[in-house]
């Protein structure tokens, strides 16, 4: 039963992943009007902010877990972070040209 848990944890993974990739694509795409345009990109925002926010908190905040568990968690936030701003960046160069 616990294979089957991590199975259909990790399809589920795989389709979130390919959801937020096509919101992705979808923000970038110069044909899409401008309502499209700022759904999605709010909706990146979003993610982004709750998944930087929520591994930052985990890195600080849960003590019971290993201290690698908490550094890899600080240090793929801090990636996530690092990625957001080149995202945000994208967003600004497109909107000026």
């Amino acid at each position: 039963m616990e294979i089957l848990g991590k199975v259909l944890y990790l399809i589920m993974l795989i389709v979130f992943v390919r959801f937020f990739y096509f919101v992705l694509k979808k923000s970038f795409e110069n044909k899409n009007s401008t309502t499209v345009k700022i759904a999605s990109r709010g909706l990146v925002f979003f993610i982004f902010t709750l998944a930087i926010l929520t591994l930052f908190a985990y890195s600080i905040f849960a003590t019971e877990m290993g201290v690698t568990k908490r550094f890899i968690a600080g240090l793929i936030g801090g990636f996530i972070s690092i990625y957001f701003g080149f995202i945000v960046k994208k967003y600004i160069r497109k909107e000026a040209l």
